[in-house]
C-alpha cells in the first residue's frame, strides 16, 4: 500500500486530510465500520508523512459520533477527564515526595 502513496501529491493529500477531517458519523450508521473508515483514512494520511496521534485520533470519534451515541461519549469524555485529573495528582504527589527528599517508584 506504501507504493500507493509514494507519489502522491500535495493536493491529493490536502483531499485526503479534508475527507478525514469532514467525515463524520450519521445516525444509523454501525460505528464499527465509520471507525474503521476512519483509521484507514488515518492509515492513508501516515503513508504521506501526516501523522495524527492516538489522542487527536480518539477526540475526532467522540466529537463526529452520532448524536445517538451522545450519552456514551459523554461517559468517556468523563472518564478521559477523571482520568488525567487522577494522572495529575499522582504526578504532584511524585513531585512532592521527591522534593521531600523522598524517592518514589512507579509500578
Amino acid at each position: 500500500m506504501i507504493e500507493m502513496y509514494a507519489g502522491i501529491n500535495t493536493t491529493d493529500k490536502m483531499k485526503l486530510e479534508k475527507q478525514f477531517n469532514e467525515s463524520k458519523m450519521v445516525t444509523g450508521t454501525n460505528p464499527d465500520i465509520w471507525i474503521t473508515d476512519l483509521e484507514r483514512l488515518q492509515q492513508h494520511l501516515l503513508e504521506c508523512g501526516k501523522t495524527t496521534d492516538d489522542d487527536e485520533f480518539v477526540l475526532n470519534i467522540l466529537y463526529k459520533i452520532s448524536p445517538e451515541y451522545e450519552s456514551t461519549v459523554e461517559d468517556f469524555l468523563r472518564l478521559i477527564e477523571e482520568g488525567t485529573k487522577e494522572c495529575t495528582q499522582r504526578y504532584e504527589k511524585v513531585l512532592s515526595q521527591n522534593m521531600s527528599g523522598f524517592c518514589y517508584k512507579v509500578k
